[in-house]
């Protein structure tokens, strides 16, 4: 038994001591360094689908013979490694044990006992000791009374024929160390778990009227309302808003703008603005004004009475069939710079029979136009689509405010240090003995001019009694 308790013993010492936090939180320097340093895989990438394959390739590439023992050993994914899970467990161990040491430092100076006050004495090196004839419970009323004009907070306690005066002056500086400990878990724990509940739906394109299921928050879901322009004094456009709406089964929860670095919030889910582009939408009806179907060329293509294509700078092309017709329209985008007018920016709209490469017709268009193509009319209206992606991390907002108050109790004890002193009165046979003394400890030192003001206060108002 005595052995299993040394064991406890000096695991908690070692644990505990600052030794141990200097490792662990250079152990953490290195491995976030790494993090840094290397690529990370990204956190919604799937092992196994062609996106891994590519991103595995391009790792493969760059480190050769490297690539594999990185990858192996987890330095490619830092966040979801033992490399920053153990180090991190350590430190939340630590930080408890310096958590219950600092309650049980708390709780002995306030509530310190005869044998401490014996203790301290010989060891304090700011002390005074007063003797003087009188009685004990005037003096011992205006040391209180002195020591409470200066704002500390005294507790007095009787032993026998001795008073026990312990005071504290910014003690909750004290109480605040031992609450950036617990913040500092609560920190640790967000980083460790909360990947675990977070989720996102990347790369949401939607147009004007569009509505988007929220796949993770059923029946939660997104409207695009309208998206329009923010032109800089020169024409150009600098920016630009998407109006959205976020539904309750159907029902309306929430309106806002979302433009980059701006995103609506709703019950801690976030939805960004990443970028926006042309939105093509074609109909079409013959001579007697009958619909005409239409089909796009994607593996999941469908015949629509109305298609819609999402272009953008990097995928300026786009396809549809017309079934009924054996025509193929080619539409073109070509992304100049583009204004709030929309005046430099056109449309190339190409039609061939299927199977061929020879033009019926070709038209550049500027804005929404109305074409004949042998005889049939299509609509060709041009708007805008916006991309967005939608984020949830329920440790977000407890993290934040976690470090704000960090932040803030950091500055506090800085520019506050707690104050303690101890004083004794003693009486016996008509000689009152006064000693005043600072215990001292960590933070709780105070300056030697600061303790020789104090004392000679104390005795210039307790002798003229």
């Amino acid at each position: 038994m005595l052995k299993r308790m040394d064991i406890l013993d000096f695991l908690w010492r070692s644990l505990g001591s600052r030794g141990a936090t200097l490792l662990i939180l250079s152990t953490l320097i290195v491995v976030l360094a790494c993090g840094a340093w290397l690529p990370q895989r990204p956190h919604d990438l799937v092992i196994e689908s062609p996106e891994y394959a590519r991103w595995r390739a391009e790792i493969q590439a760059r480190y050769l013979q490297w690539a594999h023992p990185l990858v192996s050993l987890g330095f490619f994914s830092v966040r979801d490694s033992y490399w920053l899970k153990i180090p991190l467990g350590l430190m939340t161990i630590n930080l408890l044990i310096c958590a219950v040491e600092r309650f049980e430092t708390i709780r002995r100076r306030r509530q310190p006992s005869a044998q401490d006050f014996t203790s301290n004495l010989d060891l304090a090196t700011q002390r005074r000791s007063f003797l003087m004839a009188g009685m004990k419970q005037p003096v011992l009323a205006r040391l209180t009374q002195i020591l409470e004009d200066r704002r500390y907070a005294v507790d007095t306690r009787e032993h026998g024929s001795v008073s026990y005066l312990a005071a504290r002056r910014f003690a909750f500086v004290d109480w605040g160390i031992l609450i950036g400990h617990i913040l500092l878990i609560l920190i640790i724990a967000s980083v460790m778990v909360g990947g675990g509940r977070a989720w996102r739906e990347p790369n949401i394109a939607l147009g004007p009227g569009q509505e988007y299921h929220i796949q993770h928050v059923q029946p939660l879901s997104a409207r695009l309302e309208q998206i329009h322009a923010n032109p800089s004094p020169g024409g150009e456009v600098q920016s630009w808003d998407a109006e959205v709406t976020i539904l309750d089964d159907g029902r309306e929860v929430t309106r806002g703008l979302v433009s980059p670095g701006a995103p609506l919030w709703y019950k801690g889910i976030s939805l960004h603005h990443l970028s926006q582009g042309p939105l093509i939408s074609i109909s079409a009806r013959d001579a007697d004004g009958a619909a005409v179907s239409l089909q796009t060329l994607a593996p999941a293509g469908t015949v629509l009475k109305e298609a819609i294509l999402l272009l953008s700078e990097e995928d300026s092309e786009g396809y549809l069939t017309v079934p009924d017709r054996n025509l193929v329209l080619r539409v073109i985008y070509q992304p100049e710079p583009l204004t709030a007018a929309r005046g430099s920016a056109s449309l190339s709209v190409q039609a061939y029979h299927a199977g061929t490469t020879e033009q019926l017709s070709s038209e550049t268009l500027s804005e929404s136009k109305t074409l004949e193509i042998e005889g049939d009319f299509y609509v060709v209206d041009w708007g805008q689509y916006a991309v967005f992606s939608m984020v949830s991390d329920p440790t977000v907002v407890p993290l934040m405010a976690c470090i704000l108050l960090l932040l803030a109790g950091t500055v506090v004890a800085i520019f506050l240090r707690p104050q303690l002193v101890w004083a004794t009165v003693r009486s016996q046979e008509g000689v009152i003995a006064v000693q005043f003394m600072n215990p001292g400890g960590e933070r709780a030192e105070l300056e030697v001019a600061q303790f020789d003001r104090l004392a000679a206060e104390i005795e210039e108002g307790i002798r003229g009694l």
